[in-house]
């Protein structure tokens, strides 16, 4: 907004199918909109650039063999893995649901890595015993290294997470946020 009102040239990304509010009235100044889709409703078609999703470079590049992964990683490579990734805040959908089915985990011998996000990683390091094969963590740095050891992964439907998961080329399960704009 201060670049567009400074006069600067100023150009947005729109990574939803529905344009944000924000966009949309900061679209009457930008110079481009560079979409994830072909058509968004909300911009001025004529400043309509559709060039999908940025994805991070090391998602493209870095995946590896799947067993080399799990190794990397300290998994065992013969077992079933599920990443379950809910964001930098975490999913508390995913949470409940993982926290509630543990020993059905346990029972099967599927390994879990079970990124929490910041707000529920607290408690649940503190209030769960967890067996070797689930692996709680906050936050993921390497997510190229997460998505390449997983059989399946279990993900919010975020746009750029769908973007990622897309290159991954892993079976997936999307949840989506039920509180998203436009549904």
């Amino acid at each position: 907004y201060e670049a567009s009102r400074l006069g600067i040239p100023i150009f947005i990304q729109e990574q939803n199918a529905h344009a944000g509010v924000t966009n949309k009235i900061l679209s009457k100044k930008a110079k481009a909109v560079f979409t994830a889709y072909p058509k968004v409703e909300g911009f001025p078609a004529e400043k309509i650039k559709f060039l999908g999703n940025p994805i991070r470079e090391n998602i493209i590049s870095g995946m590896q063999e799947t067993a080399q992964a799990k190794e990397k990683m300290g998994l065992d490579k013969d077992k079933l893995t599920i990443l379950s990734v809910g964001g930098s805040l975490g999913s508390r959908t995913l949470n409940n649901g993982w926290k509630e089915n543990l020993e059905k985990l346990k029972e099967k011998g599927y390994q879990l890595i079970w990124q929490t996000g910041k707000l529920d990683y607290n408690e649940l390091s503190s209030s769960l015993q967890l067996p070797a094969s689930i692996h709680l963590k906050e936050f993921i740095k390497d997510m190229e290294l997460a998505y390449s050891a997983a059989d399946i992964i279990v993900s919010r439907a975020g746009a750029i997470a769908i973007s990622e998961l897309a290159v991954a080329q892993k079976r997936v399960l999307l949840v989506p946020f039920p509180f998203a704009a436009e549904d």
